[in-house]
């Protein structure tokens, strides 16, 4: 015979530990009804392959990566993990910049993530970007990544030579 405990609280009798005999499991039946400081909440991911030839205007181009998140607490911590596949070859000074936008809002920029002194050498590299953030609603937002030829003569490129990808996890506080 199955029964339903009701209680707004659980607290151990003595000790601090309260356990869950061997070969018996605690399962939440709603997304999210067991939380702790520092759970993954939830994680999203973006995978960009497109080839990108930046021109020397230096604008920025949107890349691909663009992911619509909903927070689930208002009061989580948001980490925002970025890597571009980036290539620059020049016999000048180059580089690529990238930035992320939530939304219309800028929330970081790297004028130069990826750069190249004047030795008519080529760089390929999977350039790392990192951001974090209180989530302070939980209100519906879209991060996307930029990336802008940020000066000089030569090629700057995106996902010629690897991929670029986008992960965004939710922990909760």
């Amino acid at each position: 015979m199955a029964s339903t405990l009701k209680i707004n609280n659980l607290d151990t009798a003595s000790g601090t530990t309260i356990t869950i005999p061997t070969g018996k499991q605690l399962i939440g039946t709603d997304t999210n009804s067991i939380k702790a400081p520092g759970m993954v909440v939830q994680i999203a991911t973006d995978l960009d392959t497109t080839s990108l030839t930046m021109d020397a205007n230096q604008n920025y181009f949107d890349t691909g990566l663009s992911i619509a998140f909903t927070p689930k607490y208002s009061n989580s911590i948001i980490v925002i993990q970025c890597m571009m596949g980036a290539e620059v070859y020049s016999s000048a000074n180059i580089g690529i910049g990238f930035r992320l936008l939530k939304d219309a809002s800028l929330v970081y920029d790297n004028d130069y993530s990826l750069y190249n002194s004047s030795n008519n050498a080529q760089r390929i590299e999977q350039v790392p970007i990192l951001y974090t953030e209180t989530s302070g609603s939980t209100s519906a937002r879209t991060y996307k990544v930029q990336v802008s030829r940020r000066a000089g003569g030569g090629a700057a490129r995106l996902n010629n030579y690897a991929q670029s990808s986008m992960v965004i996890t939710e922990y909760a506080q």
